[in-house]
């Protein structure tokens, strides 16, 4: 035999029920569900050229976002390493940061802007420019793509 709750308790339970959907909504609008971000691909070129970038190394990293609830990413960076020459990357841990090497990072809050909140699936491609003019051809650097302490990286060698 089926029991029916008064009617004051089914909207009891509606009420509950629904704040609880609410409250999960908002708790997971604002976590991240297992996100990575990953390099998929590098290129990097030395431009020549008559200006000040004659010498540079261009860095194009192409990332692809992954969020297990298929949202938003949240924070992430994406950054650029030299190692010193004849530093074997093999041997040097992936990290948040090398002190030792010219680097360059972008780091993102994951807002709502276009082109900066990536969302599962989504693609980037980050440009880089060094700063240093004399990396020298075969040097070692690393691009590198992190959510938290969810780190992705290739090693390439500099053109």
């Amino acid at each position: 035999m089926r029991r029916l709750l008064p009617l004051s308790s089914k909207l009891a339970v509606r009420r509950v029920l629904a704040l609880g959907a609410a409250a999960c909504a908002l708790v997971a609008s604002g976590c991240s569900h297992g996100a990575a971000l990953m390099v998929d691909s590098v290129s990097a070129t030395r431009i020549v050229s008559n200006d000040q970038d004659n010498g540079k190394i261009q860095v194009d990293v192409e990332v692809r976002a992954t969020e297990q609830g298929g949202g938003a990413i949240g924070n992430y960076c994406v950054a650029v390493y030299w190692f010193t020459p004849g530093v074997n990357p093999e041997f040097v841990p992936v990290a948040l940061a090398y002190p030792f090497s010219p680097s360059r990072v972008l780091c993102s809050d994951g807002g709502n802007e276009p082109g900066v909140r990536l969302d599962d699936g989504d693609r980037r491609v980050v440009r880089f420019l060094s700063n240093e003019t004399n990396l020298v051809p075969g040097q070692p650097f690393r691009a590198q793509a992190n959510v938290g302490t969810i780190i992705d990286a290739k090693d390439e060698s500099t053109p």
